[in-house]
């Protein structure tokens, strides 16, 4: 398909003073691309005013009597308020195609875009079919490009999809393994969420399994946080367990790979051992590579990730001396087992690594296309 042009593309930023607050904005600026903000105040050309009265004005009023009993009415007026940032947007830009920055939390979306003409696409950069805590968000989008069918938790990916397609895994392009004398072995974290499966509690073990492994070990131990401060104490409620924590860490021989400068592929290229508290984006991206992965957290076996639930104490663990006894076995030189290929499917459709090249043409492919069936 035809590549898509600097000429084609519009930057839209929902956060007013974009240029200001937005470092990569303000990047995409400087490098000429078009930029626009949703919320920027623009005049409403005469020829929309009737259709502004319409929509705002009169709709409103009609709904009045059945708002005033309802107990979601706050529900419509969000939505009447960014159809309104979108229709004063829409009077100004022709937009064909919108990609999504992120479908399930902005379900309203594709709804406003179809309605002048806009049809939206997205895609995930991570990996989400063990997160059964979206189940109730609508994924409401009319081109969704998936790496596998699992990469999304199904049901999810159900809900109100016009059109599917699997790309192949976009980190599989990136990444390149490095030869080294000694093992590393790298931890990668979630971010607490207390009422998730990334507990302050489960994170709390987490460094202690890692502690414990710098200790027993000859290797080198490398930590990559979700957050940039991994040890902020607002993070934490358990203030004395926090210090005592943060004091080991410190003392032990452990690298910090911050996320700023070191991406998932980055630090995946130096991984002999991956090591993670979910699973998520970086043990899966270690499975597709071949390289040993393992999960700890509690309460595991409740894990609705369609492909790790059915290994319990090969890759995922809820004992830590387990775990450490898996890890001296393949330190050893005992074969690591591996995911099957259907499994690998699952995640990597092609089983390639060509997946971001294929995401590109796809994109490319969609935006060329003269007609779209949107629904009404």
């Amino acid at each position: 398909p035809q590549l898509i042009q600097k000429t084609d593309i519009l930057l839209i930023s929902s956060i007013e003073k974009a240029s200001q607050k937005q470092k990569l904005y303000k990047q995409a600026y400087q490098a000429e691309f078009e930029c626009a903000e949703l919320k920027e105040k623009r005049k409403i050309p005469i020829a929309q005013i009737r259709e502004l009265l319409k929509h705002f004005f009169i709709f409103p009023i009609q709904l009045f009597f059945l708002l005033r009993k309802s107990s979601t009415s706050n529900i419509f007026f969000f939505f009447l308020t960014q159809f309104y940032y979108w229709f004063v947007f829409f009077s100004y830009y022709r937009v064909k195609n919108l990609i999504l920055s992120c479908p399930s939390e902005a379900d309203y979306q594709t709804i406003i875009c179809n309605f002048f003409g806009c049809s939206t696409i997205a895609y995930h950069t991570s990996y989400l079919g063990g997160f059964d805590n979206f189940k109730n968000r609508n994924i409401h989008v009319n081109h969704l490009l998936l790496w596998g069918e699992c990469q999304v938790y199904a049901p999810q990916r159900m809900t109100s999809v016009d059109n599917v397609y699997f790309t192949g895994c976009h980190f599989m392009t990136t990444v390149e393994k490095g030869q080294r004398a000694q093992k590393n072995i790298v931890f990668f974290d979630n971010k607490i969420i207390n009422d998730a499966s990334t507990t302050e509690d489960s994170l709390i073990q987490f460094t202690e399994l890692m502690l414990r492994i710098s200790e027993i070990f000859d290797v080198s131990v490398f930590y990559r946080p979700k957050e940039s401060e991994p040890f902020d104490l607002n993070h934490f409620r358990d203030k004395k367990k926090y210090f005592e924590i943060k004091r080991k860490f410190e003392k032990a021989s452990i690298v910090i790979l911050a996320i700023e400068k070191y991406d998932t592929g980055s630090v995946l290229s130096r991984a002999d051992i991956v090591v993670s508290n979910m699973v998520g984006t970086p043990s899966m991206l270690a499975h597709m590579l071949g390289i040993p992965s393992f999960s700890y957290y509690q309460k595991i076996e409740e894990s609705p990730d369609p492909i790790m639930k059915n290994y319990l104490n090969e890759f995922i663990f809820e004992d830590q001396d387990k775990l450490i006894e898996k890890i001296a076995q393949v330190l050893a030189g005992k074969e690591s087992p591996q995911l099957r290929v259907e499994e690998k499917k699952k995640i990597n459709h092609y089983l390639d690594s060509q997946g971001l090249y294929r995401l590109r043409s796809r994109i490319a492919a969609i935006v060329n296309t003269q007609s779209h069936d949107l629904p009404t």
